[in-house]
């Protein structure tokens, strides 16, 4: 089943224009191809740091690393688990929501990055206060 090759415009291409397909593709890439779907998960991830102010970026990638880390700790998790459970009729609804959930994370990261609020947090105050304490002979 090869139906992003049909498309024209293939989420999987290696231009800037990447973007999030019908349910349907994803649903049989989650059954199907479920590495095309994490190259796709990742191809999206970049594409928001790729779009992102330059002060963002770091901490994007920092993001992205997080996000990689966790599918790896539960790629490994489901295998275990596959063994004990029969039903995989959901682990393509799972792939998918796990894919939603990550880039809803980068894309949320990368709007609060790009706030005004996060920019006045970053710039540098040019005044001090200054304090003034009495002596006292107590001590």
């Amino acid at each position: 089943m090869d139906i992003l090759n049909e498309s024209e415009n293939n989420p999987l291409s290696g231009s800037k224009s990447a973007s999030l397909p019908d349910f349907e593709t994803l649903r049989c890439l989650a059954e199907f191809e479920p590495q095309k779907l994490e190259t796709l998960r990742i191809a999206l991830c970049q594409k928001v740091i790729d779009d992102a102010p330059i002060h963002a970026k770091q901490r994007l990638a920092g993001l992205l690393f997080q996000l990689n880390s966790r599918q790896l700790l539960n790629r490994k998790n489901s295998m275990l688990a596959e063994s004990d459970n029969p039903s995989a009729t959901t682990a393509p609804l799972a792939l998918i929501q796990n894919m939603l959930k990550d880039l809803h994370a980068m894309q949320t990261e990368s709007i609060y990055l790009s706030t005004r609020k996060y920019q006045k947090q970053l710039q540098p105050s040019s005044t001090a206060i200054i304090y003034c304490f009495e002596k006292t002979d107590s001590i």
